[in-house]
């Protein structure tokens, strides 16, 4: 979705204002296209068309590196020092068209804004107006989306407040994915579909993604692609990937090098492939992912009455996913986090693909960090540190070559 240029104003003690040219944080991060860092070398990559569906094949990936990154501490962090706003859970959070920044908690069940240099001005919602805050989008211009845990969405422009869409049977407690940046708003599946395996194979079925419409309350199937019926128990099982990027929904298999782009009916308009290698799990990584298998069925036995032996896990030691999360930007780019297992920490790498499908670069962020949105200067998101508490962090971006580049007027938005 996209939103204004963010201005930020300047101060001593916050991110400065914009002195010349200006390097684009979506291209710190290869959230770019031609012209964005050095080319890589070697580097092939063919077009077709099949049946009015664009087909990118990119080749092998595996030389491909980013010429930018964030600098090495951020302008500002908010969260961890005594007498600053303690945060439960960040979810979401967004860049307004004039620098303010806004983070939803879930924990607080309340939205908390703040200035560009990070100081709190004022909380939106609260337990009275959310029931259980679990995901933030932005719905064109300063128009802020909150969704609860039981479905429903609540519609603010900045802090004031506009409607509430109550939940659809099609949406009741499905995760909210994005906007296409006018009126819908998109639902995927949750991520577990089998909470309790029954240790037969996994199989992939058909899943509709449902759109709401945020003038009406009306809601449609937008699309229908496929989900993993998780039935194996195994951990490390390929899942589905949704995301929204520039208004548009790309699905994504962890099986399989593609993502595919879809149009405003759900139609495929775009696919984009890459060649990776597998890489199969670490012999102490399997050990962990049996011995987990037989103490969770060993406690579902337990409050089931079962027999006390519980066999060793049907799935087999097969290779890793390919990627892991899929986050999206307003331009239609694509970022695949590099795959790690479950209850790790958030990935410190991410391939990007620009929305012509061209495979772009492999870029670092800094550990423990979770991206929430970008602009042409900075990179807005939330830190956790060893006692799991959560900040808000704001980087500035910088070249590593020395190289920079004119703002495109296309780097700004929710991820």
């Amino acid at each position: 979705m996209r939103l204004h240029p963010v201005h930020l104003r300047r101060s001593t003690d916050g991110p400065p204002g914009r002195t010349g040219p200006l390097l684009l944080a979506t291209c710190a991060l290869g959230w770019v296209g031609a012209g964005c860092g050095a080319p890589e070398p070697g580097k092939h990559v063919t077009v077709a068309d099949s049946a009015g569906i664009r087909i990118v094949e990119n080749g092998s990936v595996a030389r491909h590196a980013a010429p930018f990154q964030l600098a090495p501490e951020p302008l500002f962090r908010i969260g961890w020092q005594e007498g600053e706003h303690a945060f439960g859970r960040i979810v979401g959070g967004a860049i307004l068209s004039d620098g303010t920044i806004v983070v939803a908690d879930q924990m607080a069940r309340e939205a908390i804004v703040l200035s560009p240099r990070g100081e709190v001005l004022d909380t939106i919602g609260g337990p009275g107006q959310f029931r259980a805050l679990s995901r933030m989008a932005t719905l064109g211009g300063d128009t802020l989306v909150f969704q609860d845990g039981l479905g429903s969405v609540s519609l603010f422009h900045r802090e004031t407040f506009l409607k509430r869409i109550p939940p659809d049977r099609a949406t009741f407690d499905l995760r909210m994915l994005g906007s296409d940046g006018r009126t819908r708003i998109f639902f995927g599946p949750p991520r577990v579909l089998e909470p309790f395996p029954s240790g037969e194979p996994d199989r992939w079925i058909s899943l509709d993604i449902p759109a709401v419409d945020a003038r009406t309350g009306a809601v449609e199937t937008f699309t229908t692609v496929d989900f993993a019926l998780q039935t194996s128990g195994n951990p490390l099982a390929p899942q589905a990937a949704v995301a929204v990027t520039g208004g548009q929904v790309v699905v994504a298999r962890q099986d399989r090098t593609e993502v595919r782009w879809l149009d405003s009916t759900g139609q495929v308009t775009q696919i984009a492939r890459w060649a990776m290698p597998r890489v199969m799990p670490s012999d102490s990584l399997w050990a962990a992912v049996t011995e987990e298998y037989r103490l969770q069925r060993e406690a579902i036995m337990r409050l089931t009455g079962g027999a006390a032996g519980v066999p060793g896990p049907r799935f087999s030691r097969g290779p890793l996913p390919y990627f892991g999360k899929v986050l999206g930007d307003s331009c239609g780019r694509v970022g695949l986090a590099e795959y790690l297992p479950p209850r790790s920490d958030p990935p410190t790498r991410y391939f990007v693909i620009a929305p012509d499908g061209e495979w772009l670069v492999s870029v670092a962020i800094p550990e423990r960090f979770e991206i929430l949105a970008i602009t042409d200067e900075y990179v807005l998101g939330t830190h956790r540190n060893a006692f799991d508490v959560d900040a808000v962090s704001v980087y500035r971006v910088i070249a590593a070559t020395g190289r920079s580049g004119e703002p495109d007027g296309c780097a700004r938005g929710v991820l």
